[in-house]
């Protein structure tokens, strides 16, 4: 008994929801449908490794690109140093070997 009661009253909230689901749509509050929580919106990277070098145990440098501009970083643990470098498309495939 107590089981029906269980599946009753799940089965009550889910079709609550469902009908004010279907009224918000009617009454034009949501324009589009619901997303479903599996699909993932496709988002232009930003950032991407180009590569790392690995100076010692505590400090490393990384050739990235940020924005199609690419930045050598400084990390130890003292902390992270940003360094510019200029952009130059051959220079940044020589420098990365070729990975673009």
């Amino acid at each position: 008994m107590e089981f029906f009661k269980f599946v009753a009253a799940l089965a009550i909230t889910f079709g609550l929801l469902g009908g004010t689901l279907w009224l918000l749509r009617r009454w034009g509050h949501l324009e589009r449908p619901a997303r479903s929580i599996w699909q993932r919106e496709t988002k232009v990277k930003q950032l991407r490794s180009l590569e790392r070098l690995a100076l010692s145990s505590e400090c490393a440098l990384h050739l990235i690109q940020v924005n199609d501009q690419p930045m050598l970083i400084a990390v130890s643990n003292q902390g992270v140093v940003p360094i510019p470098i200029p952009y130059d498309e051959r220079h940044l495939s020589q420098v990365a070997g070729g990975v673009r």
